[in-house]
């Protein structure tokens, strides 16, 4: 049987060809290809049931095309997917098992965004308490919350994929957090979105903006090199390929 292998060789040997004979004259050229055609087609069958075998064999060993989060449905739900697994994988005391890892390769990340406030000491000092969906009195929903009563810091994300921010929605948050955080060293509103676009009403209310294309993705790209628990390994692994999925197509609508 003829394999992928075997027709590598052989276009090797015609890159060859092209290259010994790239200073004969068109009409050499052209029926050089006119001879070469007819012995490359009647093998188009044998290369593509070779690759087609050689993608079964992939599939069953290690299904490389299978993710969890297409499967359901869901890699464009910002609620249901992307706000409650960053909060999950943020939290030092989630099921992930790997404590502070995720928390401190966002902070590793997000520090090359101009103006984003690290905290001071180390990241073990204190407790951090990460919270989805914060329910505020008055004010609404913090999609993310992030938070170090010792360190006096907290943050709050506005995560938005196929939306915009509302009128007023932004500056709701920052006059929440400016008031009930008074007494706080650090108080950070972030704009997060796929491409780190800026707000539409949120332009006053001093955020930063991070996304999914660099921040996001650097993070999580750094902490799936240190997890070691497999099942929490291969869930950021599918969870990552859906975040490059989702900065490709922005990027395309873009262009």
């Amino acid at each position: 049987m003829t394999t992928i292998a075997d027709f590598r060789a052989f276009f090797d040997r015609c890159r060859h060809w092209e290259k010994n004979y790239a200073e004969q004259s068109a009409t050499q050229l052209l029926a050089g290809f006119l001879a070469f055609f007819p012995r490359v087609g009647p093998k188009m069958d044998e290369l593509i049931e070779a690759v087609r075998s050689e993608q079964e064999k992939e599939a069953k060993q290690h299904a490389p095309r299978f993710n969890v989060f297409r499967v359901v449905e869901i890699e464009r739900k910002e609620e249901i997917l992307h706000t409650r697994m960053l909060a999950h994988l943020l939290d030092p005391s989630a099921h992930h098992g790997q404590g502070l890892l995720f928390l401190k390769s966002f902070f590793d990340a997000a520090r090359s965004c101009e103006g984003f406030i690290l905290p001071a000491g180390p990241i073990e000092e204190g407790r951090w308490f990460v919270q989805k969906e914060f329910p505020i009195a008055g004010v609404g929903e913090l999609d993310l919350l992030i938070e170090n009563t010792r360190k006096k810091y907290i943050i709050v994300i506005e995560n938005k994929i196929d939306d915009k921010d509302h009128p007023g929605q932004l500056s709701k948050y920052r006059t929440w957090m400016d008031k009930a955080r008074a007494g706080y060293d650090c108080r950070q509103l972030v704009y997060l979105t796929p491409d780190g676009s800026l707000p539409i009403f949120g332009m006053g209310c001093n955020c930063r903006r991070l996304s999914y294309k660099r921040e996001i993705r650097a993070f999580l790209n750094a902490a799936l090199q240190q997890v070691r628990a497999a099942p929490t390994k291969e869930i950021v692994r599918q969870y990552l390929a859906v975040v490059n999925d989702l900065t490709e197509y922005h990027d395309e609508q873009r262009g």
